[in-house]
C-alpha cells in the first residue's frame, strides 16, 4: 500500500495506525503539495452494500463541518475495491495518550473540554452526531488546539465486526446508557461521552471501570458516578455539578445542547493551581548590604503618621466591606425554567435577586423567549448578590431550504440533512427531461425559511415514460425460448419461476403467465411463467380421412399436427395422390392439438383433437 497513489491525487506515505473500521496512513497531496491523514476502509466492510451507501452519505455529511477544533475532511472516494477518507493531517498527540504521561491541572482540563464543547457544538448545529467522544479521539497540537476527530461514520459498527478487544474496552468506558442499551441516540449521547473525558481528566480516573466491557457497560446503565472531588479534593463543587449533569442517566436531563455547557463553562471562577500561581523571588542579603539597607536615611514623623492615616483607613474600608459581604441576604433559587423572561425575572428579583444574567440559544421543544436552564440550580442556598444566570430558547432554529432540483436523491439528502433538515414523503412520476431518480420538484420550495429538523418533500423522476407492447404467447415454450420472445417485445422474464405436475405439458414447459397472451403492458414489464416438471400428455391418434377429387389428374395432400410440442409436425405428405381414391390415415397428437388437413396447399380440413 506504501507509494499507491489514490485518485491520480494522494500518495500514501507510511502508516499511522487503526481501527475496528479504518486502516489510516500518513499522505502526500501531490495537487496542493501538503499532507493529509488517508482513511481506507477495511476490506470486509467494503463488500456490505448498505454500510458502503451510508459511509459516503455521513462522510459527504461531515465535509461540510468547518470548524478550528474538528479535524477537517478534504475528501472521499473509491478506487477499484478500495474506499477511501481524506483528511487534515494534525501534528500532534492524542489526549489519552497526554494524561498517561502526565496528569492535566484543572484550568488546562477545562481549556481543552470547552475547545471539544465547541467542536461538538458546530457539528450538532449541522445535524451531525459524533458517537465516540474519547481521548483518543482528540488530539492536542504542540500549539495547544484540541482537535476532534474519528466521528462515527456509517453508525456503529457491530462488536462482531472487531477483533481488537482492547478497542472495545476503550469505547465502553464512555459510551451513553442509551448506546449501551441500544438505543437511538441524540446529541445528549455525546454530551454523555464529553462528560466522562472530564471526569477522566479532573479525578485522574474514569467514573466506572470492570473486567469485561459488558460489565462496564451494566455500570454505565445502572450505576451512580461518585462525584470527582471525592478522589480529588481540589475540585470545586462547580466542577462536580457540571460533570454529574453531564453524566445523569437520563439524555433530557443533561445539559440542553453544548452551547448550553459552553456558556457555564466560560463562567467558571477556578481557584489559582500550584503550577500556576505567580513567581515570587526571594533575594537574601548579605551582612553588608543589610548594614547599607539599615543605614539608609529613616522616615520623617510626618511620613510615618501619612502611612499610619492610610493603613487605617484602608483597613476600615476592607472592615466594610467584609461586614457587608458576610451579612448578605440569602435567598433558595427559585425554578423558572419553563416561565417567560419577564416572570422569570420577576420571581427572582422579588427575592432579592439584582445581578441578572440572560443567554439564549436555539431549542427543539421549548417555545421562543422561555426559561431553558438557570444556574444556580433550583433549590440552592445562595446570597443574594451572587450572579444569576439564565439560558432562554430561541425557539427552534430557522434555516433556508437548499435547491435540491435536478440533484439525484443521494446528493439532494446530503445536501438537506447540511441544512439540517430531512427527506419526507417521496414520489415518483415520468419525466421526458430528467433522468429517473433525480429530483423534479420539492415543498417547501428553495429559499423557503423553515424550522430546523423539518421534512421536505420530493418529487423524482421515473424517467421517460415507457410504451406499451403486446404481451406474447408463451405456452409450450422453453424457457430460453421464451425469454427471447420478451427480449424482442421489449419485455423482461420474471426470475421467480414456479414448477408444477402437469399432464398436459412436457417437462421444461411454460403451463401458464402472468399477464396473459395479448395483454398490453408497459415496455420493461415483468412477466411471470409456471413450468411443467411432467409426466406430460400420453400419445393420442385420430384417424382421418379424405376423399382425393375424381378429376382426372393427381393431388397433393399434406396432414399437419400442432400441438404441445414445440413446433408444427407434418404426419403425412404426399405429391400424387391417385384422382378418386379415398385416403385413410391414423394421425397421433398429445394433449390438445389441432390437425389441419391441406389438399393441393389449401386449407380444406380443420379440427381441434383432445
Amino acid at each position: 500500500m506504501i507509494g499507491r497513489i489514490l485518485a491520480g491525487r494522494y500518495k500514501i506515505i507510511e502508516p499511522l495506525g487503526g481501527g475496528g473500521m479504518a486502516v489510516v496512513y500518513k499522505g502526500q497531496d501531490l495537487l496542493l503539495n501538503r499532507y493529509v491523514t488517508i482513511k481506507i476502509l477495511r476490506p470486509e466492510f467494503t463488500s456490505d452494500e448498505e454500510f458502503v451507501e451510508r459511509f459516503n452519505r455521513e462522510a459527504k455529511a461531515l465535509a461540510s463541518l468547518s470548524h478550528p477544533n474538528i479535524v477537517n475532511i478534504y475528501d472521499v472516494g473509491k478506487e477499484n475495491d478500495t474506499y477511501f477518507l481524506v483528511m487534515e493531517y494534525v501534528e500532534g498527540r492524542n489526549l489519552k495518550d497526554i494524561i498517561k504521561d502526565k496528569p492535566l491541572g484543572l484550568r488546562e482540563s477545562v481549556r481543552i473540554i470547552l475547545q471539544v464543547a465547541l467542536a461538538l457544538g458546530h457539528a450538532h448545529q449541522h445535524g451531525i452526531l459524533h458517537r465516540d467522544v474519547k481521548p483518543q479521539n482528540i488530539i492536542i497540537t504542540p500549539e495547544g488546539i484540541a482537535k476532534l476527530t474519528d466521528f462515527g461514520i456509517a453508525g456503529n459498527v457491530s462488536s462482531s465486526t472487531i477483533n481488537n478487544s482492547k478497542e472495545i474496552m476503550g469505547s465502553v468506558h464512555y459510551l451513553s446508557p442509551e448506546q449501551a442499551k441500544g438505543e437511538s441516540l441524540t446529541f445528549a449521547s455525546d454530551l454523555y461521552s464529553l462528560g466522562v473525558v472530564f471526569y477522566e481528566l479532573v479525578a485522574k480516573r474514569l467514573p466506572f471501570t470492570g473486567d469485561s466491557p459488558i460489565a462496564v457497560a451494566l455500570k454505565q446503565i445502572n450505576d451512580l458516578p461518585q462525584p470527582p472531588s471525592y478522589f480529588n479534593k481540589k475540585i470545586p463543587s462547580e466542577i462536580d455539578r457540571i460533570i454529574l449533569k453531564l453524566l445523569s442517566k437520563k439524555p433530557e436531563q443533561r445539559f440542553n445542547s453544548a452551547y448550553e455547557l459552553i456558556a457555564v463553562l466560560k463562567r467558571l471562577d477556578l481557584p489559582q493551581e500550584d503550577s500556576e500561581d505567580d513567581h515570587t523571588m526571594t533575594i537574601i542579603l548579605d551582612k553588608n548590604q543589610l548594614s547599607d539597607a539599615r543605614s539608609k536615611k529613616k522616615l520623617k514623623p510626618v511620613g510615618i503618621l501619612a502611612i499610619a492615616v492610610l493603613i487605617f483607613a484602608v483597613v476600615g474600608v476592607l472592615v466594610y466591606f467584609l461586614y457587608n459581604y458576610l451579612n448578605v441576604k440569602e435567598a433558595t433559587v427559585p425554578d423558572v425554567r419553563g416561565l417567560g423572561i419577564i416572570e422569570a425575572k420577576q420571581k427572582l428579583v422579588e427575592l432579592g435577586f439584582q445581578n441578572i444574567n440572560i443567554s439564549s440559544t436555539y431549542h427543539d421543544t421549548i417555545p421562543k423567549d422561555k426559561v431553558i436552564s438557570i444556574d444556580p440550580m433550583p433549590g440552592e442556598r445562595v446570597k443574594v448578590v451572587r450572579p444569576i444566570y439564565l439560558v432562554v430558547s430561541k425557539g427552534k432554529e430557522i434555516v433556508l431550504v437548499p435547491d435540491v432540483r435536478e440533484k439525484s436523491i443521494e446528493d439532494a439528502r446530503v445536501a438537506l440533512e447540511n441544512a439540517g433538515l430531512a427527506v419526507g414523503e417521496i414520489s415518483e412520476i415520468y419525466d421526458e427531461r430528467l433522468p429517473a431518480g433525480t429530483v423534479i420538484e420539492q415543498d417547501p420550495e428553495p429559499n423557503t425559511e423553515i424550522e430546523k429538523g423539518s421534512k421536505i418533500k420530493l418529487i423524482l423522476s421515473k424517467g421517460a415514460k415507457p410504451a406499451w407492447v403486446t404481451v406474447p404467447d408463451l405456452l409450450g415454450k422453453q424457457i430460453e425460448e421464451a425469454r427471447k420472445a420478451l427480449q424482442q417485445s421489449k419485455l423482461v422474464l420474471d426470475d421467480s419461476i414456479k414448477e408444477v405436475d402437469s399432464i398436459d405439458y412436457f417437462a421444461g414447459q411454460i403451463v401458464s403467465q402472468a399477464p396473459s397472451p395479448g395483454s398490453l403492458v408497459e415496455e420493461g414489464s415483468k412477466i411471470k411463467v409456471t413450468v411443467s416438471r411432467g409426466p406430460g400428455p400420453v400419445r393420442k391418434s385420430v384417424l382421418v380421412t379424405l376423399e382425393i377429387p375424381n378429376d382426372g389428374n393427381k393431388h397433393s395432400v399434406k396432414i399437419v399436427v400442432k400441438d404441445v410440442r414445440p413446433s408444427e409436425v407434418i404426419a403425412y405428405a404426399n405429391d400424387s395422390e391417385e384422382p378418386g381414391t379415398v385416403l385413410e390415415k391414423e394421425v397421433f397428437y398429445y394433449g390438445k392439438g389441432k390437425i389441419k388437413v391441406y389438399l393441393d396447399e389449401i386449407v380444406i380440413e380443420e379440427k381441434e383433437v383432445n
